[in-house]
């Protein structure tokens, strides 16, 4: 029951990532090399950031 419970978040987020599309922005990512290797929208930023566009898929089953 315990490993039933952990895997339930995974299983509803795949369920709800299936039925968006994630496209890129027509703004340019630049990865910032740090000691964790991030991306930002700009060069100048410094706040991580992954400019997507999200578009829900109209004829997608809902089956969580």
């Amino acid at each position: 029951m315990k490993q039933l419970m952990r895997d339930m978040p995974e299983v509803i987020l795949a369920g709800l990532l299936s039925n968006f599309d994630f496209n890129p922005t027509d703004k340019e990512v630049y990865w910032n090399n740090s000691d964790v290797v991030y991306p930002t929208a700009g060069p100048d930023n410094s706040k991580a950031s992954m400019p997507l566009t999200v578009q829900p898929i109209s004829n997608a089953p809902v089956s969580v």
